[in-house]
């Protein structure tokens, strides 16, 4: 189709839902991490991403690639579960020059303590109203979407997709 044509009416829809999702779920998962007082959504992601590395340590620019976040975003995020001791930075020993974050172990704590909310949450808000059969093909067509947007060589394939 051609850039600024007219969308049909199924596409409409779509993109309208997709809108109203991505403007309303991020707010409340956030309310409910924020009502049990643990990690923010993207905190927690983060920590995710940490707590499934080899190691529990990753290379900073790794970790915005998989996130799907910007280096300074992830600079910024980094710092501030830093400062609350859930995560640490140490020098790349590989080559010296990059900088790895390490999941510490109040990190681990703290991303285990998260993990049934922020599950919870995600299946109130999201999962709860997918149907079971529409979940193969949610995936693939979220999956087509992300892989399309976010280019291999800054986003490499979620590790539990491979």
């Amino acid at each position: 189709m051609v850039e600024g044509s007219a969308l049909s009416a199924q596409e409409e829809r779509a993109w309208r839902e997709l809108g109203r999702l991505v403007h309303c779920l991020p707010r409340l998962l956030e309310e409910d991490m924020q009502r049990v007082g643990l990690v923010t959504p993207t905190e927690f992601s983060v920590l995710s991403i940490l707590g499934e590395a080899e190691g529990h340590r990753l290379r900073m620019a790794e970790i915005a690639a998989r996130a799907g976040l910007t280096a300074s975003r992830i600079t910024r995020l980094v710092a501030a579960l830093g400062a609350r001791s859930l995560v640490a930075k140490e020098r790349d020993g590989a080559d010296g020059r990059g900088t790895v974050a390490v999941l510490t172990r109040q990190g681990l704590a703290e991303l285990d303590q998260a993990r049934p909310h922020h599950f919870g949450s995600a299946r109130r808000h999201f999962l709860d109203h997918v149907p079971e059969s529409s979940l193969p093909g949610l995936t693939d067509a979220l999956t087509a979407v992300t892989d399309a947007l976010i280019p291999q060589r800054a986003c490499p394939a979620d590790p539990v997709r491979e």
